[in-house]
């Protein structure tokens, strides 16, 4: 959670849930709430995108379906990419207003050859999330998969593999 990637890309509410912010290119526009109970956006918000602060620069970008996945995959791959790789997150769905924030961001990318990596879950949900991504880009996306269901599903194993704890 200290990685400067992720400063100021969430925050805690008084009852302990995570709260992750979403953009739109006007700015903040809603936000997320994930907890153990509750999962949701806050009412009368918008939804955009969640996006790490290294967005504009890096040259790997890596798209999950939530800021939770986000986060596991930073801590799964930290070895593999160190700080060089940015972070977006769905929010689980993809409507019309994150299509062409999404449309814009691939064609950013695109044009400082960023490498695009669609990391959702291990399902027929994150499958379908990237044929409609794939429609978006106007460069190949690459597909890198979970062994389990998502990626908190596997830095859970691993955690409990090494003696240490998940993110629930």
């Amino acid at each position: 959670l200290a990685d400067p990637r992720f400063l100021d890309t969430f925050r805690q509410d008084r009852h302990g849930n995570a709260v992750f912010p979403h953009h739109d290119r006007g700015g903040l526009c809603g936000y997320e709430r994930r907890g153990p109970v509750f999962k949701g956006f806050g009412r009368d918000v918008k939804k955009g995108l969640w996006v790490s602060a290294n967005l504009k620069t890096a040259p790997i970008l890596v798209v999950t379906e939530s800021a939770i996945d986000a986060f596991s995959h930073s801590r799964l791959y930290a070895d593999a990419y160190f700080a060089d790789v940015a972070y977006c997150a769905l929010g689980g769905s993809i409507g019309t207003r994150q299509r062409d924030l999404l449309a814009g961001l691939f064609g950013k990318a695109a044009d400082r050859n960023a490498l695009v990596i669609v990391a959702t879950d291990n399902d027929p949900a994150g499958e379908q999330f990237f044929s409609d991504l794939a429609l978006l880009a106007p460069m190949s996306l690459d597909r890198l998969r979970p062994i389990g269901k998502d990626w908190n599903d596997d830095l859970a194993f691993c955690n409990r593999e090494q003696g240490g704890t998940s993110w629930n």
